[in-house]
């Protein structure tokens, strides 16, 4: 009876080392593949795989289940990933994390949630400009001129230089039928972008052609109904 204590005692002790060194190990290599998946200059699939590789071996990375949901996005899987960023964003999460939710609610057309999400990541960080301009394509979607008014006035007073704004404000005065100001609004952006050198932010949900095609139709329009 003595020599079973011992015995069991070591077996113990083996086990729990045993334990300890297969989630340290895990550790190590989810997080070796991470790093292997962002050096260097791979091609998409590489990349993917080792990031695969990386939430095999650690499965509560959630960072690393966020950056497969990117690919996913990318590869136009988008109930992919919602799965991977669900599952990535219950042991990671911070303000993009929500905004990249909530670009999937987007994709998927789950309008609701998608304003939930974004509205949460501007609560978190209020200077958050992406997630108000997103609000504001929502509110454009669902014909909330109130709501799209409130939205760009926000991005408005964090970013004055955001030619977004207008374009949103223009594009919900033509489904309102206010040519007038359609028209002010796409010919204020016209003029910034001029007075720019015709350089225009990357993140911008217009084209300056598109803008100035709108100008020229709206102001037919004005002439055709003097």
């Amino acid at each position: 009876m003595t020599d079973r204590v011992p015995r069991i005692l070591s077996f113990s002790a083996a086990l729990i080392l045993w334990v300890m060194g297969y989630f340290v190990a895990s550790t190590f290599y989810g997080k070796y593949f991470d790093v292997m998946a962002s050096r260097g200059v791979h091609t998409a699939q590489v990349y993917e795989e080792r990031l695969k590789r990386a939430l095999h071996f650690d499965p509560t990375n959630g960072y690393v289940a966020l950056k497969l949901a990117r690919v996913a996005m990318k590869q136009g899987a988008d109930g992919l990933a919602l799965n991977y960023q669900r599952e990535g964003m219950k042991t990671f999460s911070s303000v993009r994390a929500f905004g990249q939710l909530g670009s999937i609610f987007m994709r998927k057309k789950f309008d609701r949630e998608a304003a939930e999400t974004f509205e949460r990541a501007v609560r978190m960080n209020p200077n958050y400009i992406e997630a108000w301009e997103q609000l504001g394509i929502l509110a454009l979607r669902s014909g909330d001129s109130e709501k799209l008014q409130q939205v760009t006035e926000e991005i408005r007073r964090r970013d004055l230089k955001n030619l977004n704004v207008y374009y949103l404000r223009a594009r919900d005065a033509e489904r309102r039928g206010d040519m007038n100001a359609a028209l002010l609004n796409y010919q204020i952006i016209s003029a910034e972008v001029t007075r720019r050198g015709g350089k225009i932010p990357e993140r911008t949900m217009f084209s300056i052609d598109e803008v100035r095609a709108k100008i020229k139709e709206l102001l037919r329009e004005r002439e055709a109904n003097k």
